[in-house]
């Protein structure tokens, strides 16, 4: 997996808990299939450009904050009592 494709997985996964979302709320969201997000976040973060966007969009950020290479990783022990799945 390129650093790229490990950016990206990561990226959707902390903005998806930061917003508060499930992974099933997200697909829901994003118009993706079952378990999708899993996958994107886990096991195969090979993605087109046209399910980025949606998912972004989803997310409520622009690409400059999705891309934005300066945020650290945040703790996200306080979102995951709100119910967000890892």
């Amino acid at each position: 997996m390129s650093e790229l494709q490990k950016y990206i997985s990561k990226r959707i996964r902390i903005l998806r808990i930061q917003s508060g979302m499930t992974q099933e709320q997200l697909e829901e969201k994003a118009d993706l299939g079952t378990n999708y997000a899993y996958k994107l976040e886990n096991l195969e973060p090979n993605i087109k450009i046209s399910t980025l966007e949606k998912i972004i969009e989803a997310l409520n950020v622009d690409l400059q904050t999705f891309f934005d290479l300066t945020l650290k990783e945040e703790s996200t022990d306080s979102t995951l009592t709100n119910g967000a799945q890892l």
